[in-house]
């Protein structure tokens, strides 16, 4: 696989394998009580292997996954947080994924505890400030009763000092959305340096969240080598060209 696959489809395979879910051949998605391996396993292995084709391309892969992931678009949300600007991410380290945080029912037993786990953990509720994380809500959100449990999740959450901010899909979707959540509330919430591009540099920037954006969406799971020619993605990679050619006082 690491052969022919794209570096971002191996990376995506390797949270597959790291994390707490499997892409069934039909693409439906069923969870994992536990992950099949972990991201030092598979450095490991490399290590023992020499110099083999594709070794490099998993180690790089390897270096790029998150661990312990529930679904393909927690990955792909992780992805985009975490990456570097270089590969159309917004450079906003992860502290871990689905980690167990025990927090206090909100019920008559208050004293009653149990565990809750963010999709993406930025920080830790500590002397920083409150703890901050992220929730991916796709379609099954919009079931019945679950977005009562929803709510019931983040108030424990914020109970415990943790804000869990939700990302719905139209909202992911949106790279306007995402540039001001990520690089403006949640950049300010951890006290990072403000991101201050050049106009240039904030083009090229843009074009490249876009076809991190496109090519991720294209990334299925089951085929390999195929996000790279998928039409989105291919368009998407020319603005970045065309960003790097654009005059500056455009």
């Amino acid at each position: 696989m690491a052969r022919i696959a794209t570096p971002f489809e191996l990376a995506m395979l390797v949270c597959e394998l790291c994390g707490l879910y499997a892409i069934q051949p039909g693409g439906e998605i069923v969870q994992r009580e536990v992950p099949l391996t972990s991201i030092g396993q598979i450095v490991e292995f490399l290590a023992n292997l020499g110099g083999i084709p594709g070794a490099p391309a998993l180690r790089r892969a390897a270096s790029a996954a998150f661990e312990l992931s529930a679904s393909p678009q927690e990955s792909k949300l992780a992805a985009r947080v975490a990456w570097d600007r270089a590969r159309g991410g917004y450079a906003i380290p992860i502290l871990g994924m689905n980690e167990s945080l025990e927090v206090r029912r909100i019920s008559r037993r208050l004293d009653e505890a149990h565990v809750r786990r963010p999709d993406v953990i930025l920080r830790l509720p500590g002397p920083g400030g409150p703890g901050i994380g992220l929730e991916y809500n796709g379609s099954d959100h919009l079931s019945e009763g679950r977005q009562q449990q929803d709510a019931l999740r983040a108030n424990e959450l914020l109970a415990y000092n943790f804000k869990p901010y939700a990302i719905w899909k139209d909202q992911y979707q949106s790279t306007s959305y995402m540039d001001g959540l990520m690089d403006r509330v949640i950049r300010s919430e951890l006290g990072l340096p403000r991101h201050r591009p050049s106009a240039r540099r904030a083009a090229v920037e843009l074009a490249r969240r876009e076809a991190l954006l496109a090519e991720l969406n294209a990334i299925d799971g089951l085929r390999w080598g195929a996000s790279a020619s998928h039409p989105t993605v291919i368009r998407a990679r020319e603005a970045i060209e065309e960003a790097h050619e654009r005059p500056l006082d455009q």
